[in-house]
């Protein structure tokens, strides 16, 4: 996914918080629920995008 300077693609958060949240949990059915998927959508389309340090180091983002 590229994101263009001045603005963003469609549902890049979407995507972004669907592929993290489903490394870190591992919780299809839940993602699919709260984003309106199936789950076969969500193995087919965000499993595999991120690794298991990227989504634990996302998660971990707080304000300083």
């Amino acid at each position: 996914m590229k994101i263009k300077p001045d603005r963003w693609e469609i549902d890049c958060m979407r995507r972004t918080f669907c592929s993290y949240h489903l490394e870190k949990f591992q919780s299809a059915s839940k993602i699919a629920m709260q984003a309106g998927h199936r789950e076969s959508v969500l193995f087919s389309h965000y499993r595999g995008l991120v690794s298991s340090q990227d989504a634990d180091d996302f998660w971990n983002i707080y304000p300083s």
